[in-house]
């Protein structure tokens, strides 16, 4: 996809699957009695943190998160679990795409509270960007996500030229 050489092996989306799961505790409830919107967020930035670590077997910083939206709250003592998966890589940084769903225990009904799209930069042993390996694609839903994120990227990087 991407027409930059990378330097490292080609590695697939699935070696850097993470799943992350936390029991919702008083401590990240907030005022109106469901999980603050930061704790969901540094939980999902350090998912995408382990996403890019484990593709690019090394130290990674968040470059960009895409808008995140809380689609439905979660109460205390339900069950969250934060999937994180790389859905394309550049140069020197790869697009990790988070998805948060929550259980209700008492229930069993399932929410899907958000998704998300991290920008990961891959750092070398002097904290400088170094080239992340190509990722190859094996499943249609692989494919899928992978031209998403290009496209994601492009108007990124055309908000950045319009932004500064």
């Amino acid at each position: 996809m991407s027409s930059t050489t990378h330097e490292a092996p080609a590695r697939t989306p699935q070696t850097s699957d993470v799943i992350k799961t936390e029991l919702i505790m008083s401590k990240h409830i907030n005022a109106v009695g469901s999980v603050f919107g930061g704790t969901l967020l540094a939980w999902a930035d350090v998912t995408a943190a382990l996403c890019g670590t484990k593709f690019c077997r090394g130290p990674v910083v968040t470059a960009s998160l895409d808008a995140m939206n809380f689609i439905h709250p979660i109460q205390l003592g339900w069950i969250v679990t934060i999937y994180g998966r790389v859905n394309a890589s550049f140069r020197t940084s790869m697009e990790v795409g988070i998805k948060i769903v929550s259980v209700d225990p008492h229930t069993g009904k399932i929410f899907v509270n958000s998704r998300g799209y991290f920008t990961i930069v891959a750092l070398n042993e002097h904290a400088k960007p170094k080239a992340v390996p190509q990722l190859t694609p094996v499943t249609p839903e692989d494919i899928r996500r992978q031209l998403a994120a290009h496209n994601r990227r492009k108007i990124r990087m055309q908000m950045r030229r319009t932004h500064g």
